[in-house]
């Protein structure tokens, strides 16, 4: 049975024409659901596809369309759809199903009980997967505390002309899904940081994607609970930020924030709730959702924050996302854009592009035109 989502948000589809229809991850996912009930597989599955578009890897997702194609009769693309949702994390968590709203089961235990797979259950390569899903659900339970203990810690990196500074600029970037805090060090935002003369600060989501914390860690467990209980999730930005900050003076000026995919959603939902702190965010390639700025975004608008979203012009609907983020930006008052960029041969990890962006976000406005003023009427004698 199909998982419901629980996210109450504004997103934007990649084609125009379904943007118009619904702005709406859960409604999408409703209408999803309804059109699988009424048996109009075809019509579910295009649904889902496109939802599947605004948050990309998303195991709720592939996990509702092995239901939907298992409904429909296809064993094979339901046995492909329901791999992928494992291979995308579907067994570490836990959910609800359709016909259970009230019941909370691990991710094996609902797809057990589901009976959409019952044209699946007949083929040995669902047990398989089934077993995968038992099988990361106890590995994901025995990393998280070793998580918590990753996360503690942030990666710092202080570029030499930064630490001779009695004020330091700031950088704080927040990894992708399956990357870590060291990989921001040791990777392209480091040369982005020796570009700006920026200190680097790396925090770490507190969730591991893998056994081992060092192998990869994410933010969250789902876009749903993220967007139910934001808070958890940044903790460790906001305490590795206030750490630095005792034992480092911070030139509030030049104070921004960035994130990678994943890491790119968190990191704008931290600027838009600590305006005073951070006078730029930038995100690269990650996920939008509604519902988590739209209460934040004019306060942070009338505090000065200026946001630049960047999507690869490669990827799937990024000129229609991009359109449709800029004017949530401009309705929210917020200055900036969403724009698409093309990856530069010559700028290798588009280092050079990234240090513009920032640099961009933390210029001074320009000052706003004085109208002038009328001429001094001249008395008459």
């Amino acid at each position: 049975m199909l998982r419901l989502a629980a996210l109450l948000a504004l997103v934007f589809v990649s084609v125009p024409a379904f943007a118009q229809e619904s702005q709406d991850r859960v409604a999408l996912n409703k209408r999803a659901v309804e059109a699988l009930t009424a048996k109009k597989y075809d019509e579910g599955i295009a649904i889902l596809t496109k939802l599947l578009a605004l948050t990309p890897k998303d195991a709720s997702t592939a996990y509702n369309l092995a239901c939907a194609w298992s409904c429909k009769g296809d064993v094979e693309k339901g046995l492909e759809w329901l791999g992928t949702a494992v291979d995308w994390g579907w067994g570490r968590g836990t959910g609800t199903l359709v016909n259970s709203p009230g019941k909370q089961q691990s991710h094996s235990e609902m797809t057990r009980a589901d009976p959409d797979f019952e044209n699946l259950r007949k083929d040995p390569r669902f047990e398989k997967l089934l077993e995968r899903m038992d099988k990361a659900g106890e590995v994901h339970k025995a990393a998280l505390p070793k998580g918590e203990a990753f996360a503690a810690a942030p990666a710092i990196y202080v570029p030499e002309k930064a630490a001779a500074l009695k004020e330091m600029p700031l950088l704080v970037v927040l990894h992708d899904a399956g990357s870590t805090k060291d990989d921001v060090v040791k990777g392209r935002w480091k040369a982005v940081a020796d570009e700006l003369g920026f200190a680097l600060i790396a925090p770490s989501g507190k969730i591991p994607t893998s056994d081992e914390p060092a192998k990869g860690m994410t933010w969250y467990e789902s876009v749903d609970e993220y967007s139910a209980r934001p808070y958890p999730s940044e903790k460790s930005v906001n305490d590795a930020v206030a750490a630095f900050q005792k034992e480092h003076p911070l030139d509030k000026a030049h104070v921004a924030i960035a994130g990678d995919g994943v890491g790119g959603l968190v990191a704008l939902r931290i600027a838009l709730v600590s305006p005073g702190l951070y006078k730029g965010a930038l995100t690269v390639n990650s996920p939008f959702v509604g519902q988590l700025y739209a209460d934040k975004a004019p306060n942070a608008a009338k505090m000065g924050l200026r946001v630049a979203l960047l999507r690869d012009a490669g990827s799937e609907g990024a000129r229609d996302l991009a359109a449709a983020q800029t004017k949530s930006l401009q309705a929210w008052g917020l200055a900036g854009e969403a724009k698409t960029y093309t990856p530069d041969a010559n700028d290798p990890g588009d280092q050079h592009a990234l240090a513009e962006a920032i640099r961009a976000l933390l210029a001074a406005p320009a000052p706003a035109p004085v109208p002038a003023a009328a001429p001094a009427e001249v008395p008459k004698k």
